[in-house]
């Protein structure tokens, strides 16, 4: 008789969308370790050429998600699955795990992005359809700063 055990590794990932800005001349600005300016993709940018679609006209840059975008994945083995999505304009506060939730903030629904207990959890509130969500997750001092300053919360 052959037992075959299979463990399911469960985690979440979280993602901030953040750009920084050069304050001289306002601007996004992307550079590769030799100095060379790269699009927001990571792609070399070539100035003066334009690109052209199959009708000849010039191609617009696709614009990637708003800065302070927050993304939550659900992961399991090598396999994802994007659980939120949460634009900048929809978040009402980054609360640290010692914080209590202010009265007028009170959520409708929670959910836990975490494998970790909620007691130690930085909490998300945010406005989903006209109600108040609080999300718990576990993310690293660098995420949390970074987040705090694309916010300016």
């Amino acid at each position: 008789m052959v037992l075959i055990y299979k463990k399911r590794i469960v985690s979440y990932r979280y993602t901030v969308f953040s750009r920084y800005i050069d304050p001289e001349e306002n601007r996004v600005i992307f550079v590769d370790d030799d100095g060379n300016e790269l699009d927001e993709f990571g792609d070399p940018v070539h100035k003066n050429i334009t690109e052209l679609d199959e009708y000849g006209d010039p191609v617009s840059p696709q614009k990637g998600p708003e800065a302070g975008t927050v993304v939550f994945e659900h992961m399991v083995g090598d396999k994802s699955k994007i659980m939120e999505v949460i634009e900048p304009k929809n978040i009402l506060a980054v609360l640290d795990p010692n914080e209590a939730v202010p009265e007028e903030l009170k959520p409708n629904r929670s959910m836990s992005m975490t494998v970790l207990s909620k007691k130690s959890a930085h909490k998300l509130i945010y406005i989903d359809k006209q109600k108040r969500v609080c999300i718990y997750f576990h993310p690293s001092d660098n995420f949390i700063s970074t987040l705090r300053k694309t916010l300016n919360k």
